[in-house]
């Protein structure tokens, strides 16, 4: 089902979301990093139909979980820091407070 949404709306960075969630389970851990970073590339799209930033809060907290698993802190830092605006007083899945602190200080 999933593959058919992603055909139909290959743009949609919820499809891609929720592809990536499929990767996952099947160990694509690389088409998975691949989906999220296209995903994420889609501003406009994220900006008009999923205004508030949670689906790329979501987004970018799973792609730094990620990148942290393969040990890539600095790109894990990179990925997440466009997130520290929308996740104030929230703390993502996944990811350690104290880490989400350092990387969203001000």
């Amino acid at each position: 089902m999933v593959r058919e949404l992603r055909g139909k709306f290959p743009r949609d960075p919820c499809t891609s979301y929720y592809s990536v969630l499929v990767a996952l389970r099947r160990n694509g851990t690389s088409e998975a990093e691949r989906q999220l970073k296209d995903g994420l590339a889609e501003h406009a799209i994220l900006k008009t139909f999923f205004p508030d930033g949670t689906l790329e809060s979501s987004m970018r907290a799973l792609l730094a979980w990620m990148q942290l698993q393969r040990g890539d802190e600095g790109e894990a830092r990179e990925s997440f820091r466009p997130a520290c605006a929308t996740i104030e007083g929230s703390k993502p899945a996944g990811l350690d407070l104290e880490w989400v602190a350092s990387v969203c200080k001000r």
